[in-house]
């Protein structure tokens, strides 16, 4: 008979007394999975089992979970797989299958947040956001399910998704005589830059549409360009040779080098928000904003300031000399039917 109580204790013990610099296998108990079962059996049988006695197959299931949460924390960790941490595992697990089953009924939508030249108040551009039109009628942002779908592996799907809704949707107001000029952005993730396929997927996406590919913007920020530096520069330059516009999303917030900023065939970066935050008032944000203004301009980029949501911080955009914007105080994401009244206005 196998006491949780008492197993847990003893592994939790052992796990912690295991010395953080040397990795050592902890002895497993002296039995196998059907000794133990084979003994909880025999004392179901006599009456004597008690209520804290769990079956080898369960040990080993909340085991996997445990190991896998350690892992997930970045190793050198001691993960009790109690009831606490079952119901969070059954949740996720519930909720990667929601996604799953939106992803292939196509509740993962595209909205579109507006981009602004502030000199002259005009909507010249738009980026595609995702959103998750949940069964129940909730309108699910981004934020709340992409990390989910990074970790899963459906980061891909729902990405060729948006970009085909948002693609397809240009390609209709262009057709309509509302979006000449007009640039839209579309988020590429750190799975999607290292998937060999991606360029051929853009490809057949602008041809099906149809849509000129100077009509379209791909955005990638700089850790998903330092999760393989090299691949990502072969992918990037087979992408702009399709002659669609790249551009660093969130700039100044990663690690990436200016070595990498000059080997990539950018043509645009977008100003991080928690920089725009701090204006009117804060110098420091304010000089970090104008050195990324004037590197651009060295660089022969164009800059897109992002969060603007005060009249002060757009204001003292327009001081600094950056031309573009979005964020609250322009435009908030619109479902692509809301933002094509808006084009047509």
């Amino acid at each position: 008979i196998v006491d949780q109580d008492q197993l847990l204790s003893t592994a939790i013990e052992r796990a912690r007394t295991t010395p953080k610099r040397r990795a050592r296998t902890l002895t497993p108990p002296e039995a196998s999975a059907a000794e133990i079962d084979a003994a909880a059996e025999k004392a179901s049988r006599k009456g004597t089992a008690r209520p804290n006695v769990l079956r080898a197959v369960e040990l080993l299931r909340r085991a996997d979970v445990a190991m896998y949460q350690a892992k997930a924390a970045g190793g050198a960790h001691v993960v009790v797989a109690d009831e606490v941490l079952q119901a969070e595992v059954g949740h996720r697990l519930h909720r990667e299958t929601e996604l799953r089953t939106a992803i292939d009924r196509g509740d993962v939508i595209a909205h579109v947040q507006g981009e602004f030249d502030l000199a002259t108040g005009e909507l010249v551009g738009g980026e595609a956001l995702a959103r998750w039109q949940h069964h129940d009628g909730e309108l699910v942002a981004a934020g709340e399910f992409i990390p989910l779908a990074e970790e899963c592996g459906l980061v891909g799907a729902l990405g060729v998704q948006v970009l085909r809704q948002a693609v397809r949707a240009l390609a209709r107001w262009r057709a309509d005589g509302v979006a000449d000029g007009f640039v839209l952005r579309v988020n590429l993730s750190a799975h999607q830059l290292v998937d060999d396929a991606i360029v051929g997927i853009v490809a057949d996406e602008l041809a099906a549409a149809p849509l000129p590919p100077s009509q379209l913007c791909l955005e990638l920020t700089e850790s998903a360009i330092l999760t393989d530096p090299d691949r990502a520069v072969r992918t990037l330059t087979a992408l702009r040779e399709l002659g669609v516009g790249l551009a660093v999303d969130d700039f100044g917030t990663g690690y990436s080098s200016m070595l990498y900023l000059k080997r990539l065939p950018i043509t645009a970066l977008k100003i991080d928000q928690a920089f725009v935050a701090g204006l009117p008032d804060d110098p420091g944000d304010a000089a970090i904003v104008q050195a990324v203004l004037q590197l651009a301009d060295l660089l022969g980029l164009t800059v897109t300031a992002e969060g603007v949501e005060t009249a002060a911080q757009r204001d003292r955009l327009v001081e600094l000399g950056c031309r573009y914007a979005q964020g609250f105080l322009l435009g908030r994401p619109e479902s692509l039917g809301d933002f094509e009244q808006r084009l047509a206005v």
